[in-house]
């Protein structure tokens, strides 16, 4: 570790910039990560529909040694747009993690609370980052996220037990999932397809979805096309919903993981419908993806939200906080004062499609 002062430069981010940033992170993760793809960051940073970002960089002898950006994002709430920002990709090379040098990358943002072109930044700091931006900067969460995960038996057996029968037990599994499907299709005119859409029963569909009083992420076309677009490295995976041939929704996932397990992940369940049979037809499609993609798990991790699509908590378990190794929480950064409905939790619709997992 070298005791010298990085020199801390504001910048907007460029194609040059991000070289930087894929050499520095291929110092730290395997070279498999999304962080180290030019092409990914190009995507994350320099694509978003709201043009570029920014970052506070560090540099020794003119050398990009440490980092901390984020992504520019609209969020709604009561009829109003807010400028937001996703704070994220905070590293610094291991050489030069000082306590001095993570100040000077952390103060613009998180001490003067000064982020370009926003009225507030929202974060999900990672377990072992947390203690830092509460101990060390004096941050308060305004909440938890609600991590909820349904377990696929027949996978875990399999990977555990590697018995044959149970490939078939999943065979029927998939054959079950897809009849029930058809079936409600048939009776309910109720279907999920990945097929492209229309811009006009896209926007028809989400902004009816912008009617509740939740303070919730922009979802439109421009932002819908970029968040899963084919640049991005991580590879996900989009399903719309329909009823008589009448788009009400959609939800999207990955497949991730972690501790040795694989896991999918869903970035975000949209609807402007309620109902059980809704929440039947989303989790069977989920189940039937885990099977294929040989996943032991799903999870869904997002704030708590009245009415929301896989709240039964008997199908989709919440994991209790006690069971966590550390809760996890969300940060609201803001240099202006916002209406009081901002620092309680519950009145956020935030979900993995809106924070720095990618």
């Amino acid at each position: 570790m070298k005791n010298i002062n990085l020199k801390i430069i504001n910048e907007l981010l460029t194609n040059k910039l991000l070289l930087s940033y894929a050499l520095l992170s291929r110092n730290e993760y395997p070279l498999n990560n999304s962080v180290c793809s030019e092409k990914h960051l190009k995507w994350k940073y320099l694509d978003n529909p709201l043009g570029p970002s920014y970052g506070i960089n560090g540099y020794y002898q003119n050398k990009l040694e440490g980092r901390i950006s984020y992504q520019k994002k609209i969020f709604l709430f009561k009829n109003k747009l807010y400028k937001g920002a996703n704070l994220c990709d905070l590293l610094i090379r291991k050489e030069f993690r000082i306590f001095q040098n993570f100040l000077s990358l952390t103060k613009q943002f998180f001490i003067s609370k000064d982020i370009p072109e926003s009225d507030f930044g929202i974060m999900v700091p990672n377990e072992i980052a947390i203690d830092l931006y509460k101990n060390v900067l004096k941050l308060k969460p305004i909440g938890k996220l609600e991590l909820r995960c349904k377990p696929l038996p027949f996978n875990i057996l399999q990977r555990f037990l590697g018995i044959k029968s149970i490939k078939f037990l999943n065979y029927l599994n998939l054959k079950f999932n897809s009849i029930f499907c058809k079936f409600l299709n048939l009776i309910f005119k109720l279907r999920c397809s990945s097929d492209d859409i229309k811009f006009e029963e896209y926007n028809e569909m989400i902004n009816k979805y912008y009617e509740d009083k939740f303070i919730k992420g922009e979802r439109s076309w421009d932002w819908h096309n970029w968040r899963y677009d084919k640049d991005s490295r991580i590879k996900y995976y989009v399903e719309y919903i329909y009823i008589h041939n009448k788009l009400i929704g959609y939800f999207a996932y990955r497949k991730i993981e972690k501790s040795g397990f694989n896991f999918i992940l869903i970035m975000e369940i949209i609807s402007i419908k309620k109902s059980f049979l809704i929440d039947v037809l989303i989790l069977l499609k989920l189940i039937s993806k885990g099977i294929i993609l040989k996943c032991e798990f799903i999870i869904n991790l997002r704030t708590w939200q009245r009415n929301n699509l896989l709240n039964n908590y008997f199908i989709f378990p919440r994991i209790p906080n006690f069971l966590l190794k550390k809760p996890i929480e969300l940060f609201l950064i803001n240099k202006k004062e916002l209406d009081d409905e901002f620092y309680k939790i519950e009145n956020w619709k935030i979900n993995m499609a809106d924070l720095d997992i990618f």
